[in-house]
């Protein structure tokens, strides 16, 4: 098979005696089909069907989970769609349920009726060699698959990202520019060429409208697919803003897809339900990509959404710490947040600034010594500690951060519990020289505020 069909011949599993009889009444019965390579259970998951409701995945971004009978459209469809039921009797063939159901651990279960199990969806995502798959029902016998199987790169079906943008500032460009890959269902590279990848830019407004903010340059909004992968360079906002993600397309699945849109059109005309109707908006099932003002090509690539800053300004403390345990780490590591004149989070700032943390000195104070890494270095505008701990026991502590050009900031107050001091119990008393005293000393140790420390040895 290719990557993402199904397999050309489905197996079926017969339960049987010892004298190889198929038994009929066997109960409540469940087979679990199991990917071997190399004759070894692999972690490689068999996979079912994809989902074929146009409605409900097409239009949403990244595409969501199939729907069932008693699920509703995902809330990402237009208000008109939102609320329509999927019928409930399975006789639309769009929404049919499918008896087969995967387990986190990637093998397929399937109820025996009649002492038979007749898979039919099964198919594989990864291209390789030497597969057999393994069926078993304990405490029965197992039986492996007798043919070998191979499985070849599928067709091109979707975009993936090999790497996403990131780091957004306005009129900046992104500090990690966009690559992405033709892919088969199964996520494998496809080295196609010719055909394009564009990058649209959608925002919060209604229908992904970006109310006037734009993706720059224009003339680096669409690329040229070569050996199946589309490198983009040089792109940027013009102007901050929440809510933003860019949206990938390519029509180079155009003809897979094309069939794809068809034959759902063509069910849902054939089809008495409800379903096969237009929509209350006059839109058709094969135009609801064009609302969406994407070519039924390959499924797209998604950002999600992420939030365009100015350059940054200052530094903010997002986590202080709390009461902790002496010589122990800090209960609620600090975390630093390097912002614009807006309060956002500068996610450009990356692998460039860092970050230094001390104990701020008191005069009333034992002197105390902060241990751990004191200097950090920002990933996306976030500024974590991870090992910091004090070595001594005293209530209102302070830490300070500083990142020059950035005015210093400061923790909240906190405690640290443990050992503060000595203090003498019973003091030693009488007794002769190189004799033992008649009274021996007695030592307790106690915390900043004279409690005695029971919890544990020191």
């Amino acid at each position: 098979p290719t990557v993402g069909s199904a397999l050309g011949v489905q197996p079926i599993v017969h339960i049987e005696d010892a004298g190889d009889n198929l038994v009929v009444d066997g109960g409540e019965i469940f087979v679990t089909a199991q990917l071997l390579q190399g004759g070894i259970p692999s972690p490689l998951p068999l996979h079912g069907p994809s989902c074929t409701s146009i409605e409900c995945v097409l239009p949403c971004f990244p595409p969501q989970p199939c729907p069932t009978a008693s699920m509703r459209c995902p809330s990402c469809l237009p208000a008109e769609l939102r609320n329509f039921t999927l019928p409930t009797n399975g006789s639309d063939p769009k929404y049919r349920q499918i008896e087969e159901a995967v387990d986190p651990k990637g093998v397929f279960i399937l109820q025996a009726f009649g002492g038979i199990a007749n898979f039919s969806v099964l198919s594989l995502e990864t291209v390789g060699e030497d597969f057999h798959i393994r069926f078993t029902s304990f405490p029965l016998r197992w039986a492996d698959s007798s043919l070998r199987l191979s499985v070849s790169a599928g067709t091109p079906w979707k975009l993936g990202f090999v790497h996403r943008p990131a780091g957004f500032q306005a009129e900046t460009r992104f500090r990690e520019q966009p690559i992405l890959q033709v892919q088969d269902v199964g996520g494998n590279r496809m080295y196609v060429n010719g055909g394009t990848i564009v990058a649209t830019l959608w925002g919060p407004g209604e229908l992904g409208n970006a109310n006037g903010t734009r993706l720059l340059p224009a003339r680096n909004l669409v690329v040229t697919v070569m050996s199946g992968e589309a490198k983009f360079v040089d792109l940027r906002v013009d102007r901050p803003g929440p809510g933003l993600a860019i949206l990938f397309t390519s029509t180079i699945c155009f003809t897979l897809h094309s069939a794809r849109l068809e034959a759902s059109r063509a069910a849902a005309a054939n089809s008495n339900s409800t379903s096969s109707q237009p929509d209350t908006s006059g839109r058709t099932l094969s135009s609801l990509a064009q609302w969406y003002g994407i070519s039924p090509g390959c499924l797209p690539a998604y950002t999600g959404h992420f939030t365009v800053t100015e350059p940054p300004t200052e530094m903010s403390v997002s986590r202080s710490p709390r009461t902790s345990l002496i010589l122990q780490p800090l209960v609620g590591q600090p975390i630093i947040h390097i912002l614009d004149n807006s309060g956002r989070l500068v996610d450009f700032e990356s692998g460039r600034r860092v970050v230094t943390v001390s104990l701020v000195a008191d005069a009333s104070r034992e002197p105390a010594v902060l241990g751990g890494m004191l200097r950090v270095v920002c990933c996306s505008g976030v500024c974590p500690f991870t090992d910091l701990s004090i070595d001594r026991g005293q209530a209102g502590y302070r830490l300070l951060f500083s990142s020059p050009p950035f005015s210093d900031v400061y923790s909240d107050l906190f405690d640290v519990v443990g050992p503060s001091r000595l203090a003498m119990l019973t003091q030693p008393w009488g007794g002769l020289a190189g004799r033992p005293f008649a009274v021996q000393p007695r030592v307790i140790i106690t915390d900043e505020w004279g409690a005695t420390m029971l919890t544990q040895p020191w």
